[in-house]
């Protein structure tokens, strides 16, 4: 009996090689916990499979987490506040992540001073304005969502310049209003969903209520305070900062069409046992039961489309001018913006202009000259306004109205 050795050498390479490439693509199962470092569960961390971050999950409310990723890979941990963490990815991790004692030297605006984060003793999050201006918004305060931990940022629905709700600490009224108070460089005003984030210099906001001495009874559902850039001594500068985005409905609904509708009106007539003064089944005006294939020709009205069907360009540009002497400083901003929905002629434009002045008269005084302005158009009338019930009639109105509707 004859043996072939180069037979059996191939197929014992081929055996190998089938190993070692289903041990590259095995997968594992990830499973932890995140803890602070006081042992207490972290809810809400990010876990992604470093270099790929479409492979994420968050921890649950007892900082549990389970990622899915290939064996070998190294997952990174991170939370608003804490040191991100890599960790080799296994089957029982506990990750404890650290306060980002970096942030410790951070000047924070509280009342109408500024100290040192490290030297106040109360809850406060701050956020610069250069981490602001990159976001693709035309509102400060949508640009704050999810920017700083414990800060609730929530529109009112999906309209363009819908209000913004922040919420500091929580809703503590049930009769009351739980919006914050807002500080606009040393004003108060009502909201801050007209200020473009390219004219924000920080926002600082203070949640003790320690913290909120100096407001009184106004600060019980926390501060948001908002500095603006001030102007500086210098050459003049010129800086312009735009962008330009395209919406779209990233999914429709599944409804009915002529053919559907025609149909689902002679077995509902049907059904009921619904006649007419002849004794017959009433068929309204949908013809012979014996024509409802002719539908399926017919043409038939998309009113989801009709009227969710707009791919709108939106933009946003601003244009920054500063610069002067010791003796007199200036700042100009000027935002424009548009930004449209996709429900039919829905809209809202805004033109901001921020000018801020410094004129120093003598070494104890100086004149600041802060004029703001702002103007705002709403176009076309809304989702809440089409209809009687908002969007929900539109999506309930007949797709075809018969064979009359055909003339």
């Amino acid at each position: 009996m004859s043996v072939n050795f180069k037979s059996i050498l191939r197929t014992a390479l081929l055996l190998c090689l089938l190993l070692a490439v289903g041990h590259l693509h095995a997968q594992t199962t990830a499973k932890g916990t995140v803890t602070d470092a006081t042992g207490e569960a972290v809810i809400g961390a990010t876990v992604v499979e470093k270099g790929n971050p479409k492979n994420a999950t968050a921890t649950d409310f007892d900082g549990n987490f389970t990622l899915k990723l290939q064996q070998g890979k190294t997952v990174v941990v991170s939370y608003i506040g804490m040191v991100s963490q890599e960790v080799t990815a296994g089957p029982n991790m506990k990750i404890q992540l650290k306060d980002d004692n970096a942030s410790l030297d951070e000047v924070v605006v509280v009342g109408y001073t500024s100290k040192a984060r490290k030297d106040l003793t109360g809850s406060v999050g701050s956020i610069s304005g250069k981490k602001l201006e990159v976001v693709p918004v035309t509102s400060a305060a949508v640009a704050l969502q999810g920017k700083i931990s414990g800060v609730q940022v929530t529109t009112v629905d999906g309209e363009p310049g819908a209000d913004v709700h922040i919420r500091v600490r929580g809703g503590t009224s049930v009769t009351q209003t739980n919006e914050p108070l807002y500080i606009v460089d040393g004003f108060q005003v009502d909201n801050i969903n007209d200020i473009p984030p390219t004219d924000i210099a920080s926002i600082d906001i203070l949640k003790d209520a320690s913290l909120t001495a100096i407001y009184g009874a106004k600060g019980g559902n926390g501060v948001v305070v908002v500095t603006t850039k001030s102007a500086q001594a210098g050459n003049v500068k010129v800086s312009f900062n735009g962008n330009l985005n395209i919406s779209h409905l990233s999914k429709k609904l599944d409804l009915m069409d002529a053919a559907d509708f025609a149909k689902y009106q002679y077995q509902w007539h049907s059904a009921a046992g619904t006649r007419n003064s002849n004794g017959k089944f009433f068929r309204s005006n949908f013809g012979n039961p014996y024509d409802l294939d002719m539908y399926t020709t017919l043409p038939s009205h998309d009113w989801q489309d009709e009227v969710m069907g707009e791919t709108p360009i939106n933009y946003s540009a601003n244009l920054n001018i500063g610069g002067g002497t010791d003796k007199v400083k200036f700042n100009i901003s000027l935002t424009q913006s548009e930004d449209k929905g996709i429900i039919l002629g829905s809209g809202v434009r805004r033109t901001n202009l921020n000018v801020k002045t410094n004129v120093q008269i003598t070494d104890k005084l100086s004149l600041q000259f802060n004029p703001k302005f702002s103007y705002r158009r709403n176009e076309g009338a809304g989702g809440e306004h089409i209809g009687t019930g908002g969007i929900i009639d539109v999506l309930q109105y007949r797709p075809t109205n018969g064979l009359r509707a055909y003339g």
